[in-house]
Parts: C-alpha cells; structure tokens; sequence
C-alpha cells in the first residue's frame, strides 16, 4: 500500500465519481501522470495496471464514465488549476489522490451508476420514448468533419450496418469515424459514443458479441484517435457513459430526459450536439426495415 505524504497544500472532497471508477480506485493502489490542464478540468493518465484516464472537474454532473466531480473548483480561468502541469506525478491510494499541492479525498462522495443496460420494458417502445426526446435537438449543428465528405460516407455505412444489423460493417464505419474532426474528443469519436448509447439500451447484442468492434475501438485508437477520445470509447463499448447521457437514454418519461438531454446538448463547442447526432442516427436506423 502506497502511503501519501502527511502534509498537502489544498485538499478538496469529492462530490461525486462513476461506480467503475470507484470499484477501480478502491481494489489498487494507483500512479499514473498529469495528462492535460485546462481551466475547468484536469485529465489523469494511469501508468499500468489497465492504463486508462481520470478526469478531474468542479460541481457538475459527470461528464465523463472516468471522471471526478469535486465540490469545488478554482475561480481563475486564466490560471492553472491548483498550479497543475502536464507531466506531474499522481498517486491514489487509500481513498485519495495526490498530485503536486492538490489532494481530492473521495471517500464519502456519492457513487453513481453510469452503465447503460437494456430497458425493462420493450425495445420498440424504448425506442419511440428516446426519438421523441431527442426531437428537440434534433437543430443542433454538428462539427463541421461530420458534415464533411468523408464524415457523411462514414455516417452512412454505419446507419447502414445497424440498419441490416452487420458488425462487421459497423466496424469498418467506425474505423472511419474515429478520430475524424479536431478536438480532445474528435466529433467522429462523440458520433460514436451517441450511437453505442442507444445500441446498449435497446439490447443491440449483435453489435458488440463477435469482438470486430472492440477490435477496432480498443486496439486501433492509441493510432487513431487522442487519449480522451480513445477513454470514451473503451468506456462506451463497456456500456459506461457520462452522467448526462446515461441519465437521458435510461429516462423513463420524456419530462425526465429533458433536463440531461439539455445538459448534454450544452457540452463543449459541439461534443454534445454531436453526440446527441448519433443517438438519433442510430434510432433511426433500428426504427428502418432490415434489409
């Protein structure tokens, strides 16, 4: 057991954190860098076991399966939080994490279920409940790779392979998605998180049972797309999503889903809209006939 040092500069408590975040930070000791600084987050990469992201933000719903909410968050957007770098070591070990002078302490924050399971009730009526909910978004502009040539043809194969329900097609899509577009999460890559959120719910097993997805989404993204990106991913073809997605493709009435659909339309430039693009595309897709 790794025991942190006595004395820390500013120790802040965890509001909340994903339940297989928690199960993770609970079973070992971890070390790991500071990967990126931003003004409203701090992302974390694990050295081994499992490698994989933390990332750390102020107050909010979690916007990642892999982050942090802390209770609180520095004022100053033009600063480094907390005088945090890239490169910086981390530690979490004994319900804390310790990281230059910051100490979060997640022992008492709230765990909270992000996976994404099948509905209870049947699929269609799942199906009709999230088209409906997602109809009020349905102007919101998308990144501009998605709109490009290259982004459409890889759209299109894969509505096309939900459509006929064939992974290996949609493997192939999603070789062309990911990565495509600019951003710490590519919009090919936030299609694709949007898409496998309505395939998990709507117990779409066909996609995920042969492996061809995992292999493309596991292990081409270390050369396909960023780190972030890449965390998504794995997490999403887990079935773990952020907080607003989950929330809105588990809601159970449309009054429900739309507080978080609006949450999740709000993240980033356009991470959400285009999120919220591949959930509606692959709706609709497994609303068509099958060829």
């Amino acid at each position: 057991m790794t025991h942190l040092a006595a004395v820390v500069h500013t120790s802040h408590a965890a509001r909340a954190l994903g339940s297989g975040l928690a199960r993770r930070l609970g079973a070992t000791d971890l070390r790991g860098r500071v990967h990126s600084v931003y003004a409203r987050a701090v992302n974390v990469a694990w050295h081994e076991p499992g490698g994989g992201l933390l990332t750390l933000h102020g107050p909010l719903p979690l916007a990642a399966p892999f982050a942090v909410a802390l209770t609180a968050w520095p004022d100053d957007p033009r600063s480094s939080p907390w005088g945090l770098e890239p490169g910086m070591p981390v530690v979490a070990s004994e319900g804390r994490l310790l990281t230059g002078k910051l100490e979060v302490d997640w022992r008492c924050a709230r765990v909270i279920d992000l996976r994404v399971t099948p509905g209870a009730e049947h699929t269609r009526a799942t199906r009709d409940r999230l088209v409906n909910a997602l109809a009020a978004f349905a102007h919101l502009a998308s990144a501009p790779g998605l709109a490009s040539a290259g982004g459409g043809a890889a759209r299109a194969g894969a509505v096309d392979a939900i459509r006929v329900r064939n992974p290996r097609a949609l493997a192939l899509a999603a070789r062309s998605l990911m990565g495509l577009g600019e951003g710490l999460t590519p919009a090919g890559d936030d299609w694709l998180v949007g898409a496998l959120a309505a395939l998990h719910r709507l117990a779409q097993r066909w996609a995920f049972t042969d492996g061809h997805l995992a292999s493309v989404l596991v292990g081409e993204a270390p050369t396909r797309t960023t780190t972030v990106g890449a965390a998504f991913l794995a997490h999403a073809l887990a079935g773990e999503f952020s907080q607003p997605v989950r929330e809105l493709v588990t809601a159970g009435s449309l009054p429900r889903a739309r507080a978080p659909g609006a949450r999740l339309a709000a993240m980033g430039a356009t991470s959400g809209a285009d999120t919220l693009a591949g959930m509606r595309a692959a709706l609709d897709a497994l609303g068509a006939p099958c060829a």
